[in-house]
């Protein structure tokens, strides 16, 4: 039985959140070079931790956990993502954090890159000044 409770929020590097609607839209946002060397973590809505996996190329998310037992660490995760953006949440609750801090997305999700993409063209960036 499937009890992955969307969105799919994922800890990139330790340092920020990106949120996907599906766990197919995550599954397909992921590249499975990055998860081989342990770079994202996973959760859903409810706190539950995700697993997830590479077979070969495809990336894959299962939950690790029936009932979710990650709710604190994701809270703090939540408030470290609303930190990151000068930006708090009228409440503290999962709910509330996590609706607050999907309207603070990861700046290379809204030019339609990658991780990848993105580090690439702003290092481009940098290296012509």
């Amino acid at each position: 039985m499937d009890t992955i409770q969307p969105p799919i929020i994922i800890l990139v590097e330790k340092s920020y959140l990106n949120f996907e609607s599906t766990v197919k839209d995550a599954e397909l946002s992921l590249e499975a070079v990055d998860i081989n060397d342990g770079l994202y973590e996973g959760y859903d809505s409810e706190g539950r931790l995700l697993n997830i996996t590479t077979q070969g190329e495809l990336v894959k998310i299962t939950s690790a956990e029936e009932i979710p037992t990650h709710q604190q660490k994701l809270i703090t995760l939540l408030k470290m993502q609303l930190t990151l953006y000068k930006c708090q949440a009228s409440q503290e609750d999962l709910k509330t954090l996590l609706s607050t801090a999907m309207n603070y997305k990861a700046p290379y999700k809204t030019l339609g890159e990658s991780l990848r993409d993105f580090v690439k063209n702003l290092w481009g960036k940098i290296m012509v000044k």
